[in-house]
């Protein structure tokens, strides 16, 4: 799936992924290119131990995001309702939206 969605910043994800330069230029570049999927798999050979949906409670658009191992762990997340990418925990998310989701 393709979305034209610049996302964060290259310094944005350097701080709040505590990753290097080069990764967050090459996961900017796949934003920009508008490649969620490709995006978020190579976010996940970066960051995580696989990728999970946040399924919405009304059968909208749910969030795709790359599990870190820990709730409150910052990471790299593609909200379908909004159609951009975020950075942040999902378990923030859940609670700022507790009646969107189905948890």
């Amino acid at each position: 799936m393709r979305f034209r969605n610049p996302g964060p910043s290259v310094a944005r994800m350097v701080k709040v992924l505590n990753i290097t330069k080069a990764q967050a230029a090459e996961l900017k570049a796949l934003m920009e290119d508008g490649y969620v999927h490709r995006t978020l798999e190579r976010a996940d050979e970066i960051l995580g131990f696989g990728r999970e949906y946040l399924t919405p409670s009304d059968g909208g658009n749910g969030v795709d995001y790359v599990n870190t191992g820990d709730t409150y762990t910052p990471t790299l997340m593609f909200d379908y309702e909004k159609s951009r990418f975020l950075l942040g925990s999902w378990g923030d998310l859940v609670e700022r939206q507790p009646s969107r989701f189905v948890v």
